[in-house]
């Protein structure tokens, strides 16, 4: 692994100096500094990384040591496409004679009976992860190519129980001429470039890959800002929310799938509402989408999912998702090789949304009414004395192995470091957590349905929740 590293350092300038005549590069340097990052430990001493600066993602080799890989996402120049990269880093010892725990187990909620029982691990006498950069696909989002990796900071030697940190990673990236070369691509919108730079690691490079679209006021472009897709059943029910959004400046349209059906064509119901609100998008400017109805009103799409469980793995080809509707880069049907299961990494679906989508999962028209009922009473009378907007932060556990934080569940760590990323920066808004384990380490009752229909009475304006699920919980 040393002796190749060294390989890549010395023969990066022979490399490029052959490249192909049609192929660009672009130089990304990626800083890691150790006190990015803690050290906790468990019961049997074994170590894992957190972080509260980046965010860290494990592999689900439960074999392997949970070494923390980082998500880092590179925007390209229209008419570009990934060709590979060269990496060049520089690495020092950090840790010595510690062993690192190994990558916990996901375990579906219908797994209520599973036990798992850690053992200290006896990993073979090599250097980890086996890479430390790792492609793993490509967006398109409006024209916009967004390439993404796994980096890992860190390298363990089994054989010496020696941890190291790169601090320093350099990734040469070779681009070559895509399919869109050459094709004039439409300006992204305000809300979409914004996501985009979020998201990037050369966020400064977006503007000049995309020139900013010519209207002075992005926001009143087109002639819709909302639809609500529902069936014709509970059309009527929507129309007091349809009038309230336009009393606000909501430019907003109630959309039957009836309609939606006879109008555009596509393989089935769901690929037909997809090119009814890409169509609003590209020519209307459609940003917000509420979905009327539960799965019987508006259809979801079933993708393809897979997880570990105690006996191998799991696999389910139709987990619901709404997330289908949203985005229209990739691979738009999301079945890319015509097999009838969507969703697949195979598929090359694009995953970036380019609209806001939501569902109300409402069956009757009385269901609609009291969605309705209480949004605009929440809307036009607010909780009396609430004069700040909310957050409320709940779930159960994601994993059986998490050992980490004593009196937290893993869900907590990661919704309480989404909020601290990605909300506390950007607003005001205030978080609450609420979670069994920390309610029973204070000796408080526990989280039950009761419970949080408690806490959600008194008004969040936001609410997350972290956990598995299924049709019955």
């Amino acid at each position: 692994m040393e002796t190749l590293i060294r390989h890549i350092l010395l023969l990066s300038a022979a490399f490029l100096a052959v490249f192909n005549a049609d192929a660009s590069t672009m130089n990304i340097r990626l800083g890691y500094a150790l006190e990015d990052f803690v050290f906790e430990y468990d019961a049997d001493s074994l170590f894992t990384l957190q972080s509260s600066i980046h965010t860290l993602t494990f592999d689900n080799d439960t074999t392997t040591p949970a070494l923390p890989q980082i998500p880092v996402t590179v925007a390209v120049a229209p008419g570009k496409s990934y060709l590979d990269f060269i990496l060049g880093f520089s690495e020092s010892p950090v840790l010595q004679g510690r062993i690192p725990a190994r990558n916990e187990m996901c375990v579906p909620t219908s797994e209520s009976n599973f036990e798992y029982t850690p053992v200290i691990p006896d990993y073979a006498p090599r250097s980890f992860p086996d890479e430390r950069v790792v492609f793993t696909g490509s967006d398109d989002v409006e024209g916009m190519t967004l390439l993404h990796f796994l980096v890992s900071p860190f390298r363990y030697d089994a054989q010496t129980r020696t941890l190291y940190l790169s601090s320093d990673l350099r990734m040469n990236i070779r681009l070559m001429d895509s399919d869109m070369s050459g094709v004039e691509i439409p300006q992204l919108p305000a809300h979409l470039r914004e996501l985009i730079a979020g998201m990037c690691v050369n966020s400064p490079d977006i503007e000049m890959l995309r020139a900013p679209a010519q209207s002075q006021n992005e926001d009143v472009t087109g002639d819709l800002d909302y639809v609500i897709v529902t069936s014709r059943k509970l059309a009527a029910a929507f129309e007091p929310l349809k009038r309230w959004k336009t009393i606000k400046g909501v430019r907003t349209e109630i959309k039957c799938v009836e309609d939606i059906y006879r109008e555009y064509t596509g393989k089935d119901s769901q690929e037909r509402i997809k090119r009814f609100l890409h169509e609003s998008f590209k020519n209307r400017g459609l940003r917000y989408v509420l979905l009327g109805g539960d799965h019987s009103n508006v259809p979801e799409r079933g993708c393809y999912g897979r997880a570990k469980a105690k006996d191998g793995f799991k696999e389910n080809k139709t987990m619901p998702t709404d997330l289908y509707y949203a985005c229209f880069g990739g691979e738009f049907d999301w079945d890319g090789n015509g097999n009838g299961i969507y969703g697949e990494i195979v598929d090359k679906m694009g995953v970036i949304p380019s609209i806001f989508v939501s569902r109300v999962p409402a069956k009757s028209t009385s269901d609609v009414e009291n969605f309705v009922n209480k949004t605009l009473s929440y809307e036009l009378d607010p909780a009396k004395g609430k004069t700040e907007q909310t957050m409320l932060l709940t779930g159960a556990e994601f994993s059986h192995a998490c050992k980490i934080h004593k009196f937290k569940y893993d869900s907590q760590c990661k919704l309480e470091l989404l909020y601290k990323l990605s909300i506390a920066p950007y607003s005001s808004i205030k978080a609450t957590s609420l979670f069994d384990k920390t309610l029973h380490f204070l000796n408080k009752d526990p989280l039950n349905a009761s419970r949080l229909a408690q806490e959600l009475s008194k008004g969040y304006s936001f609410v997350s929740v972290g956990t598995h699920g299924n049709l019955f919980l």
